[in-house]
């Protein structure tokens, strides 16, 4: 049994076949989540800088018979804010930005990785 292959020309530009190839390898797909990641390590750096606000309550009831007659109670509000790190924040910023830089520079456009005249 012999079969044959039908040939159909594609119809669309080179353009457009390299970018829904560049789209789907898994390397540049690996690279844009990377920098999502990155991005939101950058959030997460960005909210240190925001103060932290805890409540905290608790309830008791102490005695020597049951059901026991003394009972206590504690409410507290506590509001955090870190006004010296030792430029910490500022460091992380500045690492993730640069990772963010260098990891976006990796992937090429379709037209520099092929061109026509070479």
């Amino acid at each position: 049994m012999k079969e044959e292959l039908a040939y159909s020309p594609l119809r669309g530009e080179l353009k457009e076949f390299l970018e829904e190839a560049f789209s789907k390898r898994p390397e540049i797909l690996s690279i844009s989540h990377l920098v999502e990641a990155l991005k939101a390590n950058e959030k997460s750096v960005l909210a240190e800088y925001k103060p932290q606000i805890y409540l905290s309550g608790s309830y008791q009831w102490s005695g020597d018979s049951f059901p026991p007659d003394r009972n206590s109670w504690s409410v507290a509000l506590i509001l955090s804010l870190n006004i010296f790190d030792g430029g910490e924040k500022e460091s992380k910023l500045r690492e993730i930005k640069a990772n963010i830089k260098k990891t976006r520079s990796n992937p090429r456009e379709p037209e520099e990785i092929y061109s026509p005249s070479g």
